[in-house]
């Protein structure tokens, strides 16, 4: 009887070669793509898959398309569409450029004025930020509703500070947070000052400028224009714009409150969006992006010391990724 043996052939989209090597390697029937870049050791992805390779290396697939990205720590991602042709070696050289955009850091509190413990928190953060640049760091104060409900600033808007207060869900009324991660009663400012050189120190692929004004009604006006260099790994769905508006130098004659304080800074007034945001979920990964938003002000406030404050923030890990001011 004649055996009769069956060679089933499995093709695969991309095959990535077993060695690693950083010289072209001979070419068979597959196309091969030597890859190369102004930096060593970039990642090499391969359609949104890492290929466990890095440059200068060789890779090798069957012929068709494949969008060709090179990643590092600290660059902008670039990539490039290749057609990969059988029995051929293409080469392909990808430019990395520096990341030396300035992530910012805020300081969010949420105090009282009937919070003795709120009063020292609020002293110890401007303390710890009195060593950095004020262009890059800022601290702003949310009204809440523990232990005086009658908080004057806090019956301004109760209902937007205490979604912002749940939204953090703080154990006490008097915590705060540094770029979305609760610092926990912070009274040490030593160890303050290390988080925020950490924070400082992370790459951002955000920039912002924002600008205010009052229309031709009685309107105050916030422009926010927001660049995006490159958000490689970053899901915009996640990604929510968030804008308020905060009023310095408050001054009282008495305590509005029992904890005795009557000079008040950056206390914030109202949201232009809501304490959610605005979705970034549609404004792509490149390019420049602009936001408008208006809101009737109270005529007591006092419009010379009124800023806007925008934040760049991932509503699920509540990580703050960017913040711009007036400030600036």
């Amino acid at each position: 009887m004649k055996k009769i043996y069956i060679l089933i052939l499995i093709s695969v989209f991309v095959t990535i070669s077993c060695e690693t090597s950083n010289t072209p390697l001979a070419v068979d029937s597959e196309g091969k793509l030597f890859i190369t870049s102004n930096i060593d050791s970039a990642e090499i992805i391969i359609d949104e898959q890492f290929t466990g390779k890095y440059t200068p290396d060789t890779i090798s697939a069957m012929a068709t398309g494949y969008n060709i990205k090179l990643r590092k720590e600290k660059y902008f991602s670039e990539e490039e569409r290749v057609i990969f042709k059988g029995g051929e070696l293409l080469t392909l050289h990808l430019e990395l450029r520096e990341n030396n955009l300035e992530r910012n850091i805020l300081l969010e509190i949420f105090s009282n004025v009937g919070c003795n413990e709120c009063v020292i928190v609020d002293s110890t953060l401007n303390l710890a930020l009195n060593n950095f640049s004020n262009t890059r760091s800022l601290i702003i104060n949310y009204p809440s509703k523990f232990p005086e409900i009658s908080d004057p600033f806090y019956s301004e808007n109760p209902i937007d500070f205490d979604n912002r207060l749940n939204f953090y869900d703080p154990i006490l009324s008097n915590s705060a947070y540094l770029n979305g991660k609760n610092l926990f009663l912070p009274t040490e400012i030593n160890s303050i000052k290390d988080i925020i050189n950490i924070e400082l120190s992370k790459e951002t692929k955000f920039t912002m400028t924002v600008f205010d004004s009052v229309d031709s009604g009685p309107g105050y006006v916030a422009s926010i224009f927001i660049d995006v260099f490159d958000t490689d790994q970053i899901s915009f769905a996640s990604l929510s714009l968030i804008i308020l508006v905060i009023e310095n130098e408050l001054e009282y004659d008495s305590p509005p409150g029992s904890n005795g304080k009557t000079s008040f800074n950056a206390i914030v007034r109202t949201f232009l969006t809501d304490y959610s945001g605005r979705s970034l979920s549609n404004i792509g990964k490149r390019g420049r992006h602009k936001f408008f938003e208006t809101k009737t002000l109270n005529p007591l406030w006092v419009l010379e010391n009124l800023e806007v404050v925008a934040i760049i923030q991932n509503i699920v890990t509540k990580e703050i990724l960017q913040v711009g001011s007036t400030y600036r």
